[in-house]
């Protein structure tokens, strides 16, 4: 009954502490211009309000070490995919920590994520203490008239956004009406890895989750390659090594013959038998969401991207990153949490 009701207060208390983080302060009514001299990427050059004008603007406070943040990411791209031209994504790296200041790790971080739109490194935090922001991620939608129509502070549906956004789209002139912005995205190199998320290493061998290219890569100590374990396609299929599928896999672990997979964007674990060449799903229904405790039976359980594995003792170990937890997997019961 006390670890009931500790469980509750301390339920109590995060919430209260959301509500309190929600509260405005000294909000702009009006869009704020972009301070001069802000480094700039996949636009030809700095973007001015008047850029934006005809426009809905949905301004993205983010820091990369944000898993929210990240969760909000295939949000943006699927509001643009509908809004088209009259919806423009202004991310707006608010960092942090000193390693998200730099021109360098803010480039990783979008080619990671295949990013497109507009994206301002902000580094005095100017623009988020002008809008009155205090919490990763905040999303302020503008009209096309440059008013700002209503704020968002934490995670958020598609839905959620995009009746907003309609309704500031309300008056706005014709999609065919509207001049170009100068996009430029970025363009990276080539390479046999694609940001790589995680690596493990075995008495003969060096695994490497090739994340930008959703596989694994399997390799000897000389770094000779040994296999590639995935189409290449992100996806989410079990079977050999050719036909299986991962969407973003970060932390590998080595145990007994296995290599496991904290499938992240599939909201998986996943197992590869290193003797029949087959990857397997042991944990995860495939959906993300949020769950305080518990151990839950391992196929039907709601993780929140996965990020890391490791084994102790007869345990694998989940870094459950979207609900900032470490959880624990029972191989012989088959549980999660």
């Amino acid at each position: 009954m006390k670890r009931i009701l500790f469980t509750l207060f301390a339920a109590l208390v995060v919430a209260g502490g959301l509500l309190t983080m929600g509260l405005p302060r000294a909000q702009a009514q009006r869009s704020v211009a972009f301070p001069e001299g802000l480094a700039w990427f996949n636009v030809s050059r700095p973007l001015a309000l008047a850029d934006l004008r005809g426009r809905a603007v949905l301004l993205d406070f983010f820091t990369p070490g944000c898993i929210n943040c990240i969760h909000m990411l295939p949000v943006e791209k699927e509001l643009e995919q509908r809004f088209g031209t009259q919806l423009v994504v202004v991310g707006i790296d608010s960092p942090k920590f000193d390693a998200s200041k730099t021109k360098q790790g803010l480039e990783s971080f979008i080619q990671r994520y295949d990013l497109r739109h507009p994206i301002v490194l902000d580094p005095a935090m100017s623009l988020w203490n002008a809008y009155g922001v205090q919490a990763w991620p905040t999303l302020i939608l503008l009209d096309p008239h440059g008013s700002v129509r209503q704020q968002f502070i934490g995670e958020q549906s598609l839905e959620q956004l995009a009746g907003p956004i309609e309704a500031a789209l309300a008056d706005a002139p014709p999609a065919a009406k509207l001049p170009k912005l100068p996009l430029r995205p970025l363009a990276f190199q080539q390479r046999d890895l694609a940001t790589p998320g995680g690596v493990a290493v075995s008495p003969s061998l060096v695994a490497v989750a090739d994340t930008g290219h959703d596989r694994v890569v399997l390799a000897d100590h000389s770094g000779k390659l040994v296999a590639v374990i995935g189409s290449g396609c992100a996806g989410n299929a079990d079977g050999d090594y050719t036909h299986a599928e991962f969407n973003r896999p970060h932390g590998l672990a080595f145990h007994d013959g296995m290599l496991y997979v904290a499938d992240t964007d599939n909201q998986l674990i996943r197992r590869i038998d290193l003797a029949t060449h087959k990857v397997e799903t042991i944990a995860g229904s495939g959906q993300r969401g949020f769950a305080i405790s518990g151990g839950f039976p391992a196929r039907s359980a709601v993780l929140n991207s996965p990020w890391d594995v490791a084994w102790a003792g007869d345990a694998l170990y989940v870094s459950m990153a979207g609900d900032h937890q470490i959880w624990r997997y029972d191989p012989t019961a088959q549980t999660i949490g």
